[in-house]
């Protein structure tokens, strides 16, 4: 599968996420897209594979630590011929799924790295 996107998986993960694991991937076979945070109700984060996609959401409450929630699709094509997702999944599209929720745990570690540095940014030399 061959990535048009100028960001790609080793860009955004690097491949330790998925090397080793016996699944012949490539970092050209992940498509992730950024959301736009500053957006309500839109993923801060969306990647697809094959016929698998992965949404991550963003639930900010002030003075906390940020959450996120993840969402994983298959799309399928309706008997009307239109395009729609389920998240009911095949068997064989466990180790796909598998390898994006493990990308999307990596993507969430190093937003809650960032924002820990952030918070220690701001705390510095204030007694907090």
């Amino acid at each position: 599968m061959t990535n048009n996107n100028s960001n790609n998986a080793t860009e955004n993960f690097g491949t330790d996420a998925y090397e080793g694991m016996g699944w012949d991937l490539t970092p050209e076979d992940f498509a992730p897209a950024s959301g736009e945070s500053g957006e309500k109700n839109r993923p801060v984060h969306k990647m697809r594979f094959g016929r698998l996609n992965l949404a991550i959401w963003q639930r900010q409450q002030v003075g906390r630590k940020t959450r996120y929630s993840v969402r994983v699709a298959r799309s399928y094509k309706a008997a009307d011929g239109s395009y729609k997702d389920t998240t009911s999944l095949d068997a064989e599209d466990l180790p796909t799924a598998i390898v994006l929720t493990l990308l999307a745990q990596q993507w969430i570690m190093e937003k809650d790295a960032e924002e820990a540095g952030n918070r220690a940014g701001r705390t510095e030399g204030t007694g907090y």
